[in-house]
């Protein structure tokens, strides 16, 4: 987290000035700003208060929240493994650890990707778990501002995980099966028979030319209650061309005149959403990966990847392309020429009493 210290003067002047424009999302006045570090750097007021604005919700609320715990460090003032105070005697006479949380700092990153260092009191407070896991990680547990707690909440968390899992399993094997199935019959992928993930690695025919990814399931509760579970693909580990990515959507302009429209002639507005999408458009990228234990009799083999995954960076303007085409040949729509993401197509009244037109907007 930076901190503002001074507006940047002019080096030929010495001049500071003032901001050059009411609005700080225009306004490019430069200042000075301390890092943590101790170096300073310059940016313009519309970067920090773009900075600020990201920190802050709807209503102005400052928050941050902790991403993830990367480092520790102890001071002259901890209580290390071996010293006097590590423990201490109870009534009953028994060695206890000592109950102790001094002299330990842990480094956070936040989700607005600063790093900062925090009291190990303060991060036992607010995030218990986390903060116990990374002791277990970095072989911390035996430390006496870790011994007298830690391993309880693992110990906790685990009671608790262990207890769930047989109740929600089935639900979730269930979706599994489900998704697996719908994977199954669009032929999304195809097994390479003869061929072992060493050899492909060295690009042997078939898969000269193709990137190895590795495909994973994930899992979400639906707002009704459901349990959802979709095949994707680790698509940010491939090098995809840009012409292969981008993918337009209306505009919110767009829809917003479509809506007018239908209200002052009172004409019906209905809308729909693709299920599974993606997967009815070709892959453009040459991927292949090694099947998990989701895929079930095809576990360990190398497969091809012929279908648009969820998770690859081409598979929306693959859908796009392969939509755009349909209605446009099939439908008889053309797209508009404001706005290629609205299409048009002439229609005749039920009634025979004259034409109209119909318009669809798309949104990948």
């Amino acid at each position: 987290l930076g901190t503002v210290v001074r507006r940047k003067s002019d080096p030929i002047t010495g001049e500071t000035g003032g901001p050059n424009a009411d609005n700080p999302a225009i306004d490019d006045t430069e200042y000075e700003v301390l890092m943590p570090d101790g170096t300073e750097q310059t940016y313009r007021a519309n970067a920090i208060a773009e900075n600020l604005w990201q920190q802050c919700d709807a209503e102005g609320n400052e928050f941050t929240v902790i991403r993830e715990i990367i480092n520790h460090r102890f001071d002259e003032t901890a209580i290390r493994i071996g010293d006097e105070k590590a423990t201490v005697t109870g009534p009953d006479g028994d060695e206890r650890p000592a109950m102790t949380t001094k002299g330990l700092q842990l480094e956070v990153e936040l989700n607005n990707d600063a790093t900062i260092w925090v009291p190990m009191a303060d991060l036992k407070y607010s995030n218990p778990v986390e903060l116990a896991e990374y002791a277990y990680n970095n072989d911390l547990l035996d430390e006496p501002v870790f011994k007298w707690w830690a391993p309880k909440w693992l110990w906790e968390r685990h009671r608790i995980v262990k207890k769930a899992v047989p109740k929600y399993w089935r639900k979730w094997k269930s979706s599994i099966e489900k998704e697996m199935c719908k994977i199954d019959s669009m032929e999304v992928f195809e097994p390479i028979e003869g061929i072992t993930p060493e050899q492909a690695r060295k690009s042997v025919a078939p898969l000269i030319g193709y990137q190895e990814i590795k495909c994973h399931m994930i899992f979400d509760v639906k707002m009704d209650g459901t349990c959802k579970s979709r095949f994707v693909a680790g698509g940010h580990t491939t090098e995809t061309p840009a012409s292969l990515t981008y993918s337009s959507v209306v505009s919110r302009e767009s829809v917003r005149t479509i809506f007018t429209i239908a209200s002052l002639n009172d004409l019906k507005v209905l809308s729909c959403d693709i299920g599974n999408a993606y997967l009815n458009a070709p892959c453009k990228e040459r991927i292949w990966f090694v099947a998990g234990p989701e895929c079930g009799k095809h576990k360990g083999k190398v497969c091809k990847l012929k279908r648009a995954l969820y998770g690859l960076k081409s598979s929306g303007a693959s859908w796009r392309e392969m939509f755009s085409n349909f209605i446009q040949e099939k439908l008889n729509f053309k797209p508009t020429t404001m706005d290629p993401d609205v299409y048009i197509r002439r229609a005749t009244r039920a009634d025979r009493t004259g034409d109209y037109y119909e318009y669809l907007l798309v949104y990948v």
